[in-house]
């Protein structure tokens, strides 16, 4: 270390994970009996120390006197160095980070990582020695060392240069790239290509950080330095720019592997914090890729080790279990009770459930201007009862429906505004049909026993006021309610009333919405026939919307446990036997949700495997 330097020190903020630390001021050396140095973090600037340790005036050079402990000013700003100090305290948040990282990502995907503080530091130190050989270093590492109570000193020169900006043009670009292809050559990966990270020398290229950086790497590592720098270089110089620079120096093939990386998961945190709008700027940055290399879609790269559709199918299997686990205990009886059962009623009431996915595809595909293929729309009907058996409310019916419109050609607003069509004509149809059956049913059939009583009522009307005062004395909620949910109902009611003008497709809607309801009454009477039992399709009908309208709003996935109560309760209302209620009810919800969620599951993973949703 020069005798005559003007030392700048950069208070640890990394760890053992090797994150970058701030500058900090400048402390005094500490001897065996003083504490751990601490340093004060500083805005961008180095301060210059006096005598004393304080801070002072604009930075110049001091001497160091390791006898006497004083620093005197000096002149020359050529001999100027950055001290860095690690504390093994801060190594805490670097395990944590390094745990979550081998928990969800595959290995070979982050940097190694190391036993102590000790070892992340003479990494660092190394990796600059090995760069700067190149002639590629920003920067060259001057010493390391240990000192008291587990704390690391790491010294480098200044970085020389000027960072990379627009201003240097496409030439001074193309040699970062140039630069980039040399050091992998040497089979050397850098691991945070942030802008500020790379400089120019009179023309050429320098790097600097190292913390990230790994010898001996491979092409996963080196894809991901590439994908790194076309994301901070297409926040200096713009996508058309960045893309077209580094597919003239790399080719196509390494530009179009590196945008597969260009995902949230894929790029450090750090890179992404250094450039404006990070995940706007990697779509856009993808589809610039796409356009100049001619292809009609990226896929994105799987770094995790679970995929998002992974874990959301296991999330749909666990929930399918808990739904499903209260009704093992009575499969063994149900099934005794099957030997007397009729067959023919039941294939009629199996096969009128199939129909009733036919009617849904129908109204769907008619809501989506017939754009997508019957077909597949057809599967997804059917992957589609998985989805909404094992999430509330029917909730991932609804999103399965939308990504399916979506993968199919559609935008986001048209096919929201698609399945938000359908449900609308769901309803409307759904309370046409109840209202004609109550009338056919005639005075002597007592609907008593659907009303809720008063304090019912009241609870719902109590819920119903205070969900009017959030939306009106919230702000957040009003504006969600004007700017996203009222959009969405002005495109159902334009919608509607071009349905009006479309009697064709009009018709088509209210069919396959009119078969869905009506074809669950039907198999629920077939299977009540099935058992022995009597009544008209009339009463069944009304037992099934009114039933399936108060279950429908139970918090349980699929309604499991609230369908079979309401079901059971109203056939019982109506004059059937329990003996005959309690397995009709059980061999309807086979036939119409158990079967097809058992059959939309490898449904719904082959319609994953083909990208469709």
């Amino acid at each position: 270390m020069a005798a005559a330097a003007r030392e700048t020190v950069s208070a640890a903020a990394g760890s053992a994970s090797r994150a970058a630390p701030p500058r900090a001021t400048l402390v005094a050396p500490a001897t065996a009996a003083d504490p751990a140095p601490e340093a004060d973090t500083l805005q961008q600037t180095p301060t210059r120390a006096t005598s004393s340790g304080a801070p002072a005036g604009p930075p110049v050079g001091v001497e160091n006197s390791a006898a006497a402990g004083d620093l005197t000013p000096i002149t020359p700003p050529e001999n100027e160095l950055i001290v860095e100090l690690y504390g093994a305290n801060q190594r805490s948040r670097g395990a944590l980070q390094a745990f979550r990282r081998w928990l969800t990502i595959r290995s070979g995907e982050y940097p190694a990582l190391f036993a102590s503080m000790r070892r992340a530091v003479e990494h660092r130190a190394l990796m600059g020695i090995a760069i700067s050989d190149l002639g590629l270093g920003s920067n060259k590492p001057l010493t390391v060392a240990a000192l008291n109570r587990g704390w690391m000193l790491y010294a480098h020169t200044v970085p020389q240069g000027e960072p990379l900006t627009a201003a240097a043009g496409t030439k001074g670009l193309e040699q970062v790239w140039r630069a980039l292809h040399t050091m992998h050559q040497a089979q050397i990966s850098h691991g945070e290509l942030r802008a500020e990270e790379v400089r120019l020398v009179d023309g050429e290229a320098r790097f600097g950080g190292f913390i990230q950086s790994e010898f001996g790497a491979y092409d996963t590592r080196f894809e991901s330095d590439n994908a790194q720098l076309l994301l901070s270089t297409a926040a200096l110089y713009g996508t058309e720019t960045a893309v077209r620079t580094a597919i003239d120096v790399l080719g196509e093939q390494s530009v179009l592997a590196a945008s597969r990386r260009l995902t949230k998961t894929a790029i450090p945190a750090a890179v992404r914090n250094s450039v404006p709008d990070a995940g706007e700027l990697m779509k856009s940055t993808r589809a610039e890729v796409a356009s100049q290399t001619g292809q009609d879609k990226i896929e994105a790269a799987q770094i995790t080790r679970f995929s998002r559709n992974q874990i959301i199918q296991l999330a749909l299997l666990i929930g399918l279990v808990y739904v499903a686990y209260p009704y093992i205990s009575a499969v063994p009886t149900f099934f005794s009770e099957l030997r007397s059962a009729n067959w023919a009623f039941a294939a009629l009431g199996l096969a009128v459930s199939a129909l009733t996915y036919v009617g849904a595809a129908m109204a769907l595909w008619a809501c989506a201007s017939e754009s997508v293929n019957f077909r597949n729309l057809l599967l997804m009907q059917v992957a589609n009862t998985f989805a909404a058996t094992t999430t509330p409310a029917g909730v991932g019916g609804l999103a399965l429906s939308v990504r399916f419109l979506q993968k199919s050609g559609l935008g986001a607003v048209r096919a929201t505004a698609a399945v938000a069509l359908q449900q609308t004509v769901q309803v409307i149809t759904h309370l046409v049909l109840l209202l004609f059956f109550s009338v056919a049913a005639g005075v002597s059939t007592d609907l008593s026993h659907f009303v809720p009583n008063a304090t019912v009522l009241y609870l719902v009307a109590g819920v119903l006021v205070g969900l009017l005062g959030v939306t009106t004395f919230v702000p957040k909620v009003r504006k969600w309610l004007l700017n996203e949910v009222r959009p969405q109902l002005a495109d159902v009611l334009g919608q509607l009333k071009d349905l009006g003008r479309s009697p064709g497709r009009l018709a088509m809607i209210v069919g396959g919405c009119a078969t869905t309801t009506l074809g669950m009454a039907l198999a629920l009477w077939a299977s009540i026939e099935a058992f022995g039992g009597s009544t008209t399709f009339v009463t069944v009908t009304i037992v099934t919307m009114i039933g399936g309208t108060l279950a429908s709003a139970a918090p349980t996935p699929g309604g499991v446990g609230a369908v079979e109560a309401a079901l059971i309760g109203g056939l019982a209302a109506f004059g059937v036997a329990a003996s005959i209620a309690v397995p009709a009810v059980l061999l309807y919800r086979v036939l119409t949700c158990w079967l097809p969620v058992f059959c939309g599951w490898p449904i719904m993973r082959w319609l994953t495997r083909k990208d469709m949703i």
